[in-house]
């Protein structure tokens, strides 16, 4: 399930890494959003099995279990500043405040859904430990959920966006 789509660039990426048939899932809040994702998997030729218009701050409207679930929450995108300096401009330090609780929102929403050993990848393009290490180590705990791996993939050294990546499991019951 990519619960927060957007434009299917990562459901793209897992269906052509994955090896075997996915029956994907995708969902987001802006029903234009999954119209243009739409046609954008099926020229990539990724097979949608379901598309979904969620508010996923507010609950979820599917059911699991789901073996994988990739969560690219919205945040800050203080790691788009290199390449969109004018956003500091705009930027007060309580909306990263803001972003954690949305986020905390569509976490608490989407973990329920993933199966027992399923693998929740979670993604920001933040750099601020609030809405990366905090949030995820708050979220494994009171979900007891197993961290694999945390890291920054930093584009600056490349002019290039930087992101932030956690995959963790859910413990098997």
């Amino acid at each position: 399930w990519d619960c927060c789509a957007g434009s299917g660039g990562k459901s793209i990426l897992l269906y052509d890494k994955i090896s075997r048939p996915v029956d994907l899932t995708v969902s987001d809040s802006r029903k234009n959003i999954l119209f243009n994702l739409q046609g954008r998997l099926k020229t990539a030729g990724v097979p949608v099995k379901h598309s979904v218009v969620a508010d996923l701050t507010q609950t979820s409207p599917l059911k699991g279990p789901f073996d994988l679930i990739l969560c690219d929450v919205p945040c800050t995108g203080s790691g788009t500043w290199a390449r969109t300096p004018e956003q500091l401009h705009y930027f007060s330090a309580d909306a990263i405040e803001q972003f954690v609780f949305r986020q905390e929102q569509i976490l608490q929403h989407v973990i329920p859904q993933l199966s027992p050993g399923g693998l929740l990848i979670y993604i920001t393009c933040s750099v601020f430990t609030a809405e990366n290490e905090k949030l995820i180590d708050n979220f494994s705990q009171r979900y007891s959920m197993t961290l694999h791996r945390q890291e920054y993939l930093k584009g600056y050294h490349r002019k290039a966006d930087t992101l932030f990546a956690a995959a963790l499991s859910r413990k098997l019951s």
